[in-house]
């Protein structure tokens, strides 16, 4: 196991009994792998970052049909991407700001009552988030663990994203006025 390092060695620092030397050694070179990785990583992150960082990127919730998880175009996530701050297998770390809007939640009737009609929902959440995982379309990835190719980000422009906003608005209002209207406000 160690043939291939010890053929790299001079034979002065094979020959070292200095237990501290020896820590010294261990040291540096665990210094080296240090750095080599911290290179790795950092090529990495410039390889994403023009791809991602400083964009608005569109992504779906899931809901369950059945056995499984199914994305919900009622769900929908508006990501706003700060700072790459990590490149994994197959994902990115970042740091986010994201708006969630959901139009309706499956089963809302289970939640309003089974005889309730002429209802709407919007809700809007916001927050930071500062470990943020993104699915990246990486081959050698998918390939490794066998999954399906992770497809393309949809990127959304800042007037675009103001679209998305202004409609939940304008819904949010419209629910308002009419309940008001109904109950004499």
């Amino acid at each position: 196991m160690y043939e291939f390092v010890k053929s790299l060695l001079p034979k002065e620092v094979l020959d070292i009994t200095d237990v501290n030397h020896l820590r010294d050694l261990r040291e540096f070179f665990d210094s080296r792998v240090q750095e080599e990785k911290q290179k790795k990583e950092n090529a990495n992150i410039e390889k994403y970052r023009p791809i991602y960082e400083g964009k608005f990127m569109l992504e779906y919730g899931k809901q369950w049909d059945g056995p499984v998880a199914v994305p919900n175009e009622d769900d929908i996530l508006i990501v706003k991407i700060n700072k790459l701050d990590f490149v994994g297998n197959g994902f990115i770390r970042a740091d986010v700001d994201v708006i969630n809007i959901k139009y309706s939640t499956p089963r809302h009737e289970l939640k309003t009552g089974l005889t309730a009609d002429e209802y709407g929902e919007i809700t809007l959440d916001t927050y930071h988030d500062g470990q943020y995982s993104i699915s990246i379309n990486d081959d050698s990835y998918a390939s490794k663990f066998r999954t399906k190719r992770i497809k393309d980000p949809v990127f959304l422009t800042k007037e675009q994203v103001k679209e998305y906003i202004d409609e939940v608005v304008k819904l949010q209002k419209e629910q308002i006025k009419n309940f008001s209207e109904k109950v004499g406000l």
